[in-house]
Parts: C-alpha cells; sequence; structure tokens
C-alpha cells in the first residue's frame, strides 16, 4: 500500500512547481512578482492554486507551491530555470519539481556525492541526469 500511496503522491505533484527564495509578501503581490518571473523565462502558465509551504521563520521565505494546469508547461519552466542565476531580480529564486519525502532525500543524497566527486576530481566535469550521476 505504501507504493500505492507514493504513486498518488507523484502523480498529484506532477504539475507542480516548488519556487525557492521569492519574497514573503502579499497574495497579490506574490501573484505579481510570480506574473514577473514567468515573464523572464518567457513562459505564460496557468496557475491553478499557491501557497506557503513549510514553517515560517525570520531568515528566509518559505517555498511557494504553485500548481499548473499543465505539466508540460512545468516542464518548459524547468528547462529554462537555469536562465534565472543571470536575472537581476531573480538570481536568488530556485525552481524545483514538488518532489515526495523519499525523492527529496534521494535527490540530496545524489547532490552531497556529486559534490563530493567534484572535490576529490576538480578538473573533471560531472553532473546529474535522471537520477545518475554523469561525466561530462
Amino acid at each position: 500500500s505504501s507504493g500505492i500511496n507514493a504513486e498518488y503522491g507523484q502523480s498529484r505533484r506532477e504539475k507542480n512547481l516548488v519556487v525557492f527564495g521569492l519574497p514573503e509578501t502579499t497574495d497579490r503581490k506574490v501573484e505579481t512578482t510570480l506574473d514577473e518571473l514567468f515573464e523572464e523565462l518567457q513562459e505564460k502558465p496557468k496557475v491553478t492554486t499557491m501557497k506557503r509551504i513549510g514553517e515560517k521563520t525570520e531568515n528566509r521565505p518559505r517555498p511557494l507551491l504553485v500548481s499548473l494546469e499543465k505539466r508540460a508547461t512545468l516542464l518548459g519552466l524547468l528547462k529554462k530555470a537555469r536562465n534565472l542565476k543571470e536575472s537581476k531580480q531573480f538570481s536568488t529564486v530556485y525552481l524545483s519539481p514538488d518532489l515526495t519525502p523519499s525523492q527529496l532525500r534521494e535527490q540530496k543524497s545524489l547532490r552531497s556525492t556529486l559534490k563530493r566527486i567534484r572535490l576529490e576530481d576538480p578538473d573533471g566535469c560531472y553532473f546529474i541526469r535522471n537520477n545518475i550521476i554523469q561525466v561530462g
């Protein structure tokens, strides 16, 4: 039954985007900022719902969970997300798919392994693709 729950959790999340680093303000202001973010990525997704997730802290904004109408739009946004690094307004904003807790643990483990490999071989080119560390 936990496999079924994980599958359900996955399908429920497949059109969700998690936006990290967007300042916490009023809902209307967040909506405007989100529109500007999508404009920066040259996408016009239809947002069905959005809400802050996680505990409120003083030092960092909570992630924003955004549900989109189409999965294709989500994939388009994720492909362009790396362009935010060069953005004046959104250089500290990160986009991520909505992952299940087990997927989050797996990603974290992969990232820390990747970090270790890059330290051991600074001249190599390593990256994660399809949950596998690959040499470029």
